[in-house]
């Protein structure tokens, strides 16, 4: 895996969690929606069928939130990364790209650069990484 392929997890994990969070919602609004149809139906004994609809909810909740915190950690991890080098123009650039995952003419407009150079300056930050980084090189490879 190459430097921008290890950088580029971030997008991933955004639209990840973005489905995450999304399948969350949905699971809710299903535990806690009620049927037009009322039912003669009497249950006895144990609890009802919208407290098995809650817990399955909660259980789900909970296994969601858990891949939540593991994704943002990753990203956590990517961006520590990136705060070793010590250009804050470069940084911007690889914050703006790989973390908020905004498209070439805004990244160039964020650090007040023309496109092309921004295309060299990316090079500069992807080398420098790699270079501050040689533990990253071991991650990736895993």
């Amino acid at each position: 895996m190459t430097t921008k392929e290890w950088l580029k997890r971030a997008g991933t994990i955004n639209k990840e969690i973005d489905a995450l969070l999304e399948a969350q919602y949905k699971a809710f609004i299903r535990c806690t929606s009620t049927t037009s149809a009322l039912r003669d139906v009497v249950v006895s004994g144990g609890g009802t069928d919208r407290d098995s609809k809650l817990a399955a909810y909660a259980a789900l909740s909970k296994d969601i939130d858990n891949l939540v915190d593991q994704l943002i950690e990753i990203k956590r991890e990517i961006l520590s990364t990136i705060y070793k080098i010590s250009d804050g123009t470069l940084r911007t650039l690889l914050i703006s790209r790989y973390i908020n995952i905004k498209e070439w003419n805004d990244v160039a407009k964020d650090i007040g650069y023309e496109v092309r150079s921004t295309a060299r300056l990316r090079s500069d930050a992807l080398s420098l990484l790699t270079e501050c980084c040689p533990e990253m090189s071991l991650n990736v490879s895993e």
